[in-house]
């Protein structure tokens, strides 16, 4: 062979190697990133209706999924997105005769349960319909009569196919949306948004409009319920209780102070339910306070008719005044403005203040929820005095422990969350914190603690007044800064390595840094730092992070935008330039939320889903969506992150969701490292995890003679995985073989053995 030739076949190996070494990596650095494990929370507070099965067990439809309920056991089973439904937002539920579930979604979906399986039909979800909400359930043999804001729908259960829609009531206007089905007298009856109308049942086709009847009120408006009792019907329009005779609805037979939302027959007697209280048709008052109620549902239970009251806050099985309430361990809002983990592992969530105008807080005025042991507690201005307000818009969880929630208005809650669950609030009428307006109206944004320190630090958002920073000390003493400036409205927090403090806006105008220089006392040496007018930030921000390398991520609507030399503001007059770049693959985005995790990648929630970030390599390393992953919802409006377990979790505007990741905070040496599981069956178990690792390790996979199998690229992970398969994607023979990690940083190595069975 010629030197000429050597030389080539040299350089197509050197090149085949580097090909390999790159694939090699490209494999580990996506296995950092993936995802496992998907969870999802969201409340099954609020009950839009209920029914029950042959064996006597409650389901319930909720804005975040399903839920039944064993009245002998108090066991629920629940049932959200992942393996089960098509969407969380469920409308409409009941119960065949053969014990088949049919629950409906806001988005179109026909969700059916056998009692081990869901399956999901998606006619109406992808239709080109303008409203696609499922509102109401009727059987009739085989055939499953489907009332919704499109109209009606007729679903042949055996077959699985949908066998006509109802285009047409009599001379109804055309789509016209049913909001209740009833079957009485022989009929099939609708309650629509045009009035009433019926059709023998029996019929081959429902379609042809000259089927249906009206039943018309001498009111104009549409029907929002209707009800049989004792061969009486009773329609429900507005705050008027109408009673039907001569085949017309001409005779009201009460008015309310409020609308009508449901009506139900239980034994003969009429409940009408407003949606503050329950009522006979005699205008009795049967409830005691407010239940916020939804609907009525008349449920079989133990042989016996009973009514349900379904409500915002659960259900209950009405009796007397004195009904217990069923309610689940749940969140207290579907809608997760912002989350925080604790260093226990607890999960923080609030859903906003209700008000939009300001501040990032477009959800509702609901409180606080926490998950803390697999189990969900909620905190209330009604349960907590100490709350004074349920607006709360923002929360963070600090290192010694402690959450601080964020109120519109009522000041700032710090929890202490032993097992008291000790609540504090900070005001205007308790603190030096001045009012954002008025005279007790305080607004505090995201807290952030400087570590060095143990300060931590609130921006005060300011209509009128200067004071715009508030700190307060490991020891508790709060101190107070003020400053005139042009832009005062700051609400979240970053703190970068060298104590400076960054504020951002919500969609306002200047970015604002700010460092004490270790004399909280002395303002004297006080940092105050505005970006330039024509700095691109100042289009608005809406989250805020620094990362591992002391970069600092700012999300705008438009772009992502990171500053890469913080420090340059401390030398006064600086020496540099302050840099602020937009990587060009994180543009043209929506950006609620950034978080960063163990190994320094940046997690972007956005309108579109979640993007993973590498900024070492300028690389998008994953992204995920309600397409590709199980995802609540593709609005990400918060996002906090685990490091002690992996798990992240992702806030939405439809449910809370978390996944396990491999970003674990490694640990100080390897006196913990094992695998699992042993031993280890790649066909049967997938993968062996390897963990117990330190900074910066190189995990090396060997047979017991030293021939080496697989090699991962360096780690600032706790744990990596290996699929069983060597260099060369081949699966691994059966037998022992040795795990070697190594750390530079800690100057450590460990070695362990694996045992591999092949089936």
């Amino acid at each position: 062979m010629t030197n000429h030739l050597r030389g080539a076949f040299r350089l197509a190996a050197l090149a085949l190697g580097a090909i390999m070494v790159l694939a090699i990596n490209s494999l580990s650095l996506k296995a950092q990133v993936r995802v496992s494990a998907w969870q999802t929370y969201s409340s099954l507070l609020n009950v839009r209706a209920t029914a029950s099965d042959r064996s006597g067990k409650l389901w319930a439809a909720t804005s975040g999924g399903v839920f039944s309920y064993d009245l002998r056991t108090r066991s629920t089973q629940e049932f959200r997105n992942i393996n089960a439904l098509y969407g969380l937002d469920i409308t409409a539920l009941a119960v065949s005769a053969d014990g088949t579930v049919y629950a409906g979604g806001f988005n179109g979906a026909l969700n059916i349960y056998d009692g081990k399986n869901w399956s999901t039909i998606t006619d109406i979800l992808t239709a080109t319909l303008s409203r696609k909400q499922l509102n109401s359930f009727l059987f009739q043999n085989d055939l499953v009569f489907i009332g919704g804001d499109f109209g009606l729908t007729v679903f042949d259960s055996r077959r699985r196919v949908f066998t006509e829609t109802i285009q047409r009531f009599s001379t109804l206007q055309p789509g016209s949306a049913v909001k209740q089905l009833l079957l009485a007298q022989g009929r099939i009856w609708a309650a629509t948004e045009n009035g009433v109308v019926s059709a023998p049942v029996g019929l081959s086709s429902y379609a042809n409009p000259s089927s249906w009847t009206i039943h018309p009120t001498a009111a104009t408006g549409g029907i929002a319920a209707i009800a049989e009792v004792q061969g009486v019907m009773y329609a429900a329009q507005n705050q008027a209780l109408w009673r039907m005779a001569n085949n017309r609805f001409e005779s009201v037979v009460a008015t309310f102070s409020e609308p009508i939302k449901s009506l139900a027959s239980v034994e003969g007697r009429l409940f009408i339910a407003t949606q503050g209280a329950l009522w006979n048709i005699a205008k009795e008052q049967q409830n005691q306070g407010t239940l916020a109620i939804n609907s009525l549902t008349t449920i079989d239970s133990a042989g016996q008719q009973r009514l349900s009251v379904n409500t915002l806050q659960g259900f209950a099985l009405w009796t007397n005044a004195q009904s217990s309430f069923i309610r689940i361990s749940s969140p207290i809002d579907n809608r997760f403005r912002s989350i925080a983990v604790d260093t226990k592992g607890g999960v923080w969530c609030v859903s906003g203040s209700g008000n939009a105008s300001a501040i990032p807080n477009d959800g509702t005025a609901t409180g606080i929820s926490v998950l803390r042991d697999s189990v969900w507690r909620t905190f209330t201005a009604q349960t907590h005095p100490a709350m004074r307000s349920n607006a709360y818009y923002q929360v963070d969880a600090q290192p010694n422990g402690t959450v601080w929630a964020a109120s519109y208005g009522a000041g700032t809650l710090l929890i202490e969350p032993d097992s008291n669950f000790r609540l504090t609030n900070f005001n205007t009428g308790n603190t030096l914190i001045l009012p954002s307006a008025g005279t007790d109206f305080s607004v505090l944004g995201q807290v952030q603690t400087d570590t060095r320190t143990g300060t931590a630090w609130f921006p005060n958002f300011q209509t009128g007044g200067d004071q715009v920073i508030i700190a307060r000390t490991a020891q508790g003493a709060f101190r107070a800064f003020s400053r005139p400036l042009s832009e005062k409205r700051y609400h979240f927090s970053a703190v970068d390595r060298s104590g400076t403090k960054w504020f951002c806006t919500w969609r306002g105008t200047q970015m604002l840094a700010f460092n004490e220089r270790g004399t909280l006392d002395n303002t004297t040496d006080d940092l105050w730092y505005n970006l330039p007018s024509d700095s691109p930030l100042n289009e608005g921000q809406s989250c805020i992070a620094v990362d591992k390398e002391d970069r600092i991520w700012i999300g705008t609507q438009r772009a992502m935008y990171t500053i890469i030399n913080p420090g340059a503001i401390l030398p006064q007059p600086p020496t540099q330039k302050l840099i602020v770049d937009k990587p060009r693959k994180l543009i043209d985005q929506t950006y609620n939320a950034v978080a960063v995790d163990a190994l320094n990648y940046k997690w972007f929630g956005t309108n579109n889903g979640v993007i993973v970030y590498d900024s070492i390599r300028d690389s998008i390393l994953a992204r995920f969506n309600t397409d590709n992953s199980q995802l609540a919802s593709n609005v990400v409006l918060s996002i906090a992150i685990d490091n002690n377990s992996g798990k992240i979790y992702f806030g939405t505007d439809n449910g809370l969701s978390v996944a396990t990741t491999l970003s674990i905070r490694p640990n100080t040496d390897f006196a913990a490292m094992r695998c699992y599981p042993q031993p280890f069956i790649p066909t049967q178990d997938n993968e062996l995890v390897i963990d117990g690792l330190a900074e910066g390790t190189q995990v090396k996979i060997s047979t017991v003679d030293g021939l080496l199998v697989r090699t991962f690229a360096t780690t600032n992970s706790r744990t990596v995985v290996w699929d069983g398969l060597d260099e060369q994607r081949r699966p691994v023979q059966s037998g022992v073989y040795l795990i070697s990690a190594y750390s530079d940083i800690i100057g450590a190595n460990a070695v362990i053995k694996a045992m591999v069975i092949q089936r």
